[in-house]
């Protein structure tokens, strides 16, 4: 069986980036996706 990593989640081959600032999902606490957009909670506090 293979083994299974965690770490940020990929969509379509890409990692997961704040639409509003780029962080990654392993830079902040909490990254929000939307329908074509994420947005972390940094940004989301602002």
């Amino acid at each position: 069986m293979a083994d299974k990593k965690k770490g940020p989640s990929k969509i379509k081959g890409r990692w997961n980036y704040c639409s509003f600032c780029g962080k990654s999902q392993d830079e902040v606490h909490k990254l929000i996706a939307g329908t074509s957009v994420f947005i972390c909670d940094e940004c989301v506090e602002m």
